[in-house]
């Protein structure tokens, strides 16, 4: 609505000012995910996709590994996601297909980097009100269950966002510059 779109614009409107005077601006992302925003804004540095780091997992007991799915039993096939970045980040870093159901903001962005953009994922189709039906999700979850580029991509999907994290890698380098800077 009306009133919900100038929150959102006075919120914008202030975070480009206070960017404008910032020493860092650093996000949680990297290069290979998202090439073309940062291509187009240098001033935003990518540290790393910021994840649950597997030695905290480690530390904790199967049944979290069991829910994060980071268990050598992977008890997740799909992802049903609001298509927040943290979730998307954790759905792609654990190699898990999205069926993605957005709701506001950036989130409709993010479904079509992992629909269209990364092919992680499946888009719901709405009815003429707006409404995602029951069998349009039992459709979807068919289909991603059923077909086997999702589990093929699955490694690649994996890698993708830690190939950047890995010493040399662009997240790497960034993150060790940012460490440098706020100890001089």
């Amino acid at each position: 609505d009306l009133a919900t779109q100038k929150i959102i614009f006075d919120i914008m409107l202030r975070n480009n000012r206070t960017v404008k005077v910032a020493d860092w601006v650093i996000c949680n992302s990297a290069n290979d995910l998202e090439p073309a925003p940062f291509t187009s804004t240098p001033e935003i540095i990518p540290i790393r996709p910021l994840l649950a780091s597997s030695r905290w997992i480690r530390k904790h007991s199967r049944i979290l590994r069991w829910l994060l799915g980071t268990s050598a039993d992977p008890s997740i096939a799909c992802f049903l996601s609001n298509c927040g970045w943290g979730s998307t980040l954790e759905g792609l870093s654990n190699g898990v297909p999205c069926l993605s159901w957005p709701y506001s903001g950036d989130q409709f962005i993010n479904e079509s980097y992992i629909c269209d953009v990364w092919n992680m994922g499946l888009k719901f189709e709405r009815n003429e009100s707006g409404i995602i039906r029951q069998g349009e999700i039992k459709d979807k979850v068919e289909q991603v269950l059923g077909d086997d580029k999702f589990e093929s991509m699955a490694p690649q999907l994996k890698e993708m966002p830690m190939r950047s994290m890995t010493e040399g890698g662009d997240s790497h380098k960034n993150f060790n510059n940012f460490i440098k800077w706020t100890k001089a």
